[in-house]
C-alpha cells in the first residue's frame, strides 16, 4: 500500500538546501521516506515561494524511489504559473500516445509552413528592392516564442536600431509563443510602439499589409526546417508586395544539409541589406559573394542604454538585495551557465545530468579552489537568464552545480524568472562573472564586467569564443571540452586584480 505524505510549500522551498546536503524539513522528509517500508507518494504544495524548487525537489524524490504529485495553489499565477505549466509540460513522465500526438502536432504545422513557402519557389528572383531611407513601420521576423531576457535585449536593440537609422516607430513581432514574447516586449523601454503575432503566414500577409518593410531582425539564422520555411513565406510576402527585406545583424550558425542551406541562402540573397553581428558570421559559407555589414549585438545597444532602469519590478529588487543579504566584503562572482545536453523536448527521465558531468565536477573543483585562495570571502551568485524549460532552463544547470559543490562554497542562486532589468541590476553589484549562455556574456560586458566566458559548444566553440575574439580577449573563454580547474582559477585571478 503507497504511503500519501503532503510536503508544504514552505518545506517545498527548501529543494536547493537539501540537494546541497544542508540540514532543512525538506532533507528531513526525504530521510523519513527513505526508511518507509512501503512506497511513498509525497504531494507537493506548488505556490509562489516553492515553484522554482520544484525541479530540486522532482529530482532528489525521484533518486529515493519517491513518486511526486504536484499541487499547484491558486495563489500560483502570471509568471510562476507559465514557468509551472511549462515544467509540466516538459519534465513530467508522459504516454506514448502523448508523445506521438505531440510530435504529428509539430509536424502538422511544419508541413503547413512549408506549404505557405512553397509559393515563393515559382517566383522570379528578381533584385530585391533597394533599401530605403526611411521606414515608419516594419514587420519583425526571427527566432521569437523560445525567448528568455538575451532574446529580449536582442528585440530591444533591434528596434532602437531600426529607430536610429530609418525612424521606425510601430513594429510588429512575429512570435511561435506570442504570449510569452509579448511578456518580455513589457519589459522594454523603447521609442517604438510594439505589438506581437502569431509567426503565421496568414499574420505575416496581413501585418504587412499596413506596414513598410520586413525584417529579420537580431538572433541566429540557423537550419530548423520549421523556422526557415516561416522565413521563406514571408520574404515570399514581403516581395510580392514589392517591400524591402532588411537583414539586421544577425547571427549564422549550424545548417546541416543540403535543403537547409538553400533555404538559408535563399532568405539572404533576397535582402536589401545584410548586417552580422560577428566577423565569424560574415565569413560563414552562406554569405559568399554578399555584401555585408559587419555590426555588434543589438543587445549592446540596449543594454548600454540603460542608464535608469525603470523597468525593474520591486520583486526582483528584493531578490537581488536578499541574494547579496551578508556579502557586502566578499568578491562577488555572477555564474551563468546553461545545460550542454539540448535535450528539451522530454526531459521525462530525472536521473539524466542536463549539464555535462565532467565538465561540471570541474567546474566545481575551480570553483573551490579559487575560493580557498581568495584573500576574500567569495560570493558565487548564480543568475538566469531562461527559468523555463523551453529553450533548456538554467535552473536546471544552477541544481546540478549545487549538487557539484557540496556545500563547500558559498553558493547562492536567484529562483525565479528574473527580468531584464533585474539581471543588469545584479551584475551592476558584482565583481567579475563568468557565463555560458551568449547574451548573459554581452549582459555583462555591457556593465564593465569582467567576463570569463564559458562555451557550450565543442571543438572550437561557438558564440562565446568569438564574442570575446572579437573584444580582443580570447584567452578568456574555454570550452567545455578543454576546460580546466586550474584555467579557471588562473582567469578568475586575472580577471579580479586589484579584488583578489
Amino acid at each position: 500500500m503507497t504511503r500519501a505524505i503532503d510536503i508544504d510549500e514552505g518545506t517545498a522551498a527548501q529543494g536547493h538546501r537539501a540537494m546541497s546536503g544542508e540540514a532543512c524539513a525538506l532533507a528531513d522528509a526525504l530521510d523519513h521516506a527513505r526508511q518507509s517500508l512501503e512506497p511513498v507518494t509525497w504531494r507537493v504544495a506548488v505556490g509562489p515561494n516553492s515553484v522554482y524548487a520544484i525541479e530540486a525537489v522532482h529530482r532528489l524524490a525521484a533518486e529515493s524511489g519517491i513518486d511526486v504529485r504536484f499541487v499547484p495553489s491558486s495563489e500560483l499565477a502570471g509568471p510562476e504559473r507559465v514557468f509551472f505549466d511549462d515544467y509540466v509540460r516538459y519534465r513530467l513522465p508522459i504516454t506514448t500516445g502523448e508523445r506521438l500526438k505531440r510530435f504529428a502536432e509539430e509536424w502538422t504545422a511544419a508541413g503547413l509552413e512549408a506549404l505557405s513557402a512553397m509559393v515563393g519557389l515559382v517566383l522570379p528572383k528578381g533584385a530585391p528592392p533597394k533599401a530605403p531611407d526611411r521606414l515608419n513601420s516594419v514587420v519583425i521576423i526571427g527566432a521569437y516564442g523560445g525567448d528568455h531576457i538575451g532574446d529580449a535585449a536582442i528585440l530591444g536593440g533591434t528596434l532602437l536600431g531600426l529607430h536610429t537609422r530609418y525612424g521606425v516607430t510601430r513594429a510588429t513581432v512575429m512570435s511561435g509563443r506570442p504570449a510569452h514574447t509579448r511578456k518580455l516586449a513589457e519589459g522594454l523601454s523603447t521609442p517604438v510602439e510594439i505589438d506581437v503575432a502569431p509567426y503565421r503566414a496568414s499574420e505575416v500577409r496581413r501585418a504587412l499589409a499596413e506596414t513598410d518593410g520586413l525584417v529579420l531582425g537580431g538572433g541566429p539564422l540557423y537550419g530548423s526546417p520549421r523556422i526557415l520555411a516561416r522565413h521563406l513565406a514571408a520574404v515570399s510576402s514581403a516581395h510580392r508586395r514589392g517591400l524591402p527585406f532588411l537583414v539586421e545583424r544577425i547571427g549564422l550558425a549550424y545548417f546541416g544539409n543540403a535543403p537547409t542551406r538553400w533555404a538559408g541562402r535563399r532568405i539572404l540573397e533576397s535582402a536589401s541589406r545584410i548586417s552580422v553581428r560577428t566577423s565569424a558570421s560574415a565569413r560563414h559559407p552562406l554569405m559568399e559573394g554578399l555584401a555585408a555589414e559587419i555590426d555588434r549585438d543589438p543587445a549592446f545597444d540596449y543594454l548600454e542604454a540603460r542608464d535608469a532602469l525603470d523597468r525593474l519590478s520591486t520583486a526582483d529588487a528584493e531578490a537581488v538585495g536578499a541574494l547579496l543579504a551578508g556579502a557586502d566584503d566578499s568578491l562577488k562572482i555572477g555564474i551563468n551557465l546553461r545545460p550542454t545536453l539540448d535535450q528539451w523536448r522530454d526531459l521525462s527521465d530525472l536521473s539524466r545530468d542536463t549539464v555535462d558531468r565532467v565538465f561540471m565536477a570541474k567546474l566545481a573543483e575551480g570553483l573551490i579552489a579559487f575560493a580557498r585562495a581568495s584573500r576574500r570571502p567569495v560570493t558565487y551568485v548564480f543568475f538566469p537568464m531562461n527559468a523555463i524549460q523551453l529553450g533548456m532552463s538554467d535552473l536546471s544547470a544552477a541544481y546540478e552545480l549545487r549538487r557539484a559543490v557540496k556545500g563547500a562554497v558559498d553558493l547562492r542562486v536567484w529562483e525565479a524568472d528574473a527580468g531584464l532589468d533585474g539581471v543588469v541590476h545584479l551584475l551592476r553589484r558584482l565583481d567579475a562573472a563568468m557565463a555560458m549562455r551568449f547574451h548573459a556574456s554581452i549582459f555583462a560586458v555591457t556593465q564593465d564586467l569582467p567576463l570569463i566566458g564559458l562555451d557550450y559548444f565543442s571543438g572550437a566553440g561557438g558564440k562565446v569564443s568569438e564574442l570575446l575574439t572579437d573584444l580582443g580577449r580570447p584567452e578568456d573563454a574555454s570550452t567545455v571540452g578543454r576546460f580546466t580547474p586550474e584555467w579557471l582559477v588562473e582567469r578568475l585571478v586575472g580577471r579580479t586584480t586589484g579584488s583578489f
